[in-house]
């Protein structure tokens, strides 16, 4: 659902291919020069380490890519939504594409009024848009007039029913956020969350599931808002932490199937990934691993753990739950489909390789320091998104990754 943390997110410095999974995958783009794939609802966008990004659309009219912002290029993160799509460029300005629906795909008054503003991150969900500004301020943008629940109550009562499978499903209306600073948000369609620099998280929406009310009151490292549960990692070898709607088993790290859950795929709980297609469910793993990020999709909740391959639990109708094998950089996961950056074997050795003549020498050295000194994005070794976008921390990244390259 579009997290982004500035500095804290795991690094994205490693390219590769993107391979992706589910019912709604819009076919793999080619290259293995990607650092970053995001998912929406029908589309999938992919950032390469030239800092252009490619945008694909599985339904007719295209609308997760409509309106592509130009000149395509100096991109640094991007974020997907329902059928929209937010970027950051080098300067730290913000970009904004695709379908508006209820007033998520156009600037906010701020960015309006004043385009140079800059931004650390971004997040998208189904029809609401979050950006933090260099100031640590938080910006959250979406539906015009503000509404209710749907049902002309106020969106305060948690009922604390986990099951229910009915709950009403229209824009959460857009409350102010407290105070920051922040330095990292994750927002689906019916709440957003805000990490402070001390580690704690604020969130605000519909808290139809408690998923507001519930809301870990611990230091965390990683975050995610799905549609209506969230995830989160206190530290990378402790299982993570899930909330909020559990309908579909994706808000437990049980395999015992929750009140009113569909059952199994075809019923082989040793293979629940075979037969999607009919409503079922996919259970998380007997034994959890040590895991050092985690996602919480829209009925799915998937995680990657200390070896860099991903497992996925929760409803499967789609096979959401069910990514593509391999170690993998950076993952992402919507309703239907999901998409990941394969690693590829000679990560370190490849990025150090800046001339492109395939080997290693000093010719790269000086690549690497006129790159730095022109500003250029590739130089991004840390990926790191702060303002100035290079640092001391790109340089020693890059020697590192130089030397472990090294023959």
């Amino acid at each position: 659902m579009g997290l982004m943390l500035a500095g804290v997110e795991a690094a994205r410095g490693q390219a590769g291919e993107v391979r992706q999974w589910g019912s709604n995958k819009t076919g793999d783009p080619n290259g293995n020069d990607f650092i970053q794939v995001e998912t929406g609802w029908l589309h999938t966008v992919a950032l390469r380490t030239n800092g252009t990004v490619i945008c694909s659309a599985n339904d007719p009219a295209g609308w997760g890519c409509l309106d592509a912002p130009g000149p395509n290029e100096h991109f640094v993160y991007i974020a997907a939504g329902y059928y929209h799509n937010l970027g950051i460029r080098t300067d730290g300005t913000l970009r904004i594409w695709g379908k508006n629906v209820h007033g998520e795909a156009v600037l906010p008054p701020e960015f309006i009024n004043d385009p140079n503003v800059q931004v650390i991150a971004v997040a998208a969900g189904e029809y609401i848009s979050c950006a933090i500004k260099a100031d640590g301020s938080l910006v959250v943008w979406g539906p015009s007039p503000p509404i209710n629940c749907g049902d002309d109550s106020p969106c305060v009562a948690c009922p604390h029913a986990p099951n229910d499978p009915a709950s009403p499903q229209p824009p959460f209306p857009i409350a102010p956020a407290p105070p920051g600073p922040y330095v990292g948000v994750s927002c689906s369609g019916h709440f957003w969350l805000a990490q402070r620099a001390d580690g704690t998280l604020v969130g605000k929406g519909i808290d139809t599931r408690c998923q507001v009310t519930d809301i870990p009151t611990v230091p965390v490292a990683r975050f995610s808002a799905g549609h209506m549960h969230g995830a989160a990692l206190t530290a990378s070898t402790q299982p993570p932490l899930l909330w909020g709607r559990n309908q579909f088993g994706q808000a437990q790290l049980t395999a015992n199937c929750p009140a009113n859950c569909p059952s199994p795929c075809q019923g082989q709980m040793s293979d629940p990934c075979v037969g999607s297609g009919a409503t079922c469910w996919r259970p998380p793993p007997i034994v959890l691993p040590a895991i050092k990020d985690v996602e919480s999709a829209y009925y799915s909740t998937i995680d990657k753990k200390i070896d860099n391959t991903l497992t996925g639990w929760g409803f499967n109708d789609y096979g959401t739950p069910c990514p593509v094998p391999g170690e993998v950089a950076q993952f992402s996961c919507n309703y239907h489909h999901g998409g990941a950056i394969l690693i590829a074997p000679d990560s370190d050795g490849a990025y150090a390789n800046c001339d492109g003549d395939g080997g290693l020498d000093f010719n790269d050295l000086a690549c690497f320091n006129a790159k730095y000194a022109q500003g250029d994005p590739l130089a991004n070794c840390d990926s790191q998104l702060t303002v100035p976008l290079l640092s001391a921390s790109d340089v020693i990244c890059f020697i590192q990754k130089f030397t472990a390259g090294l023959p």
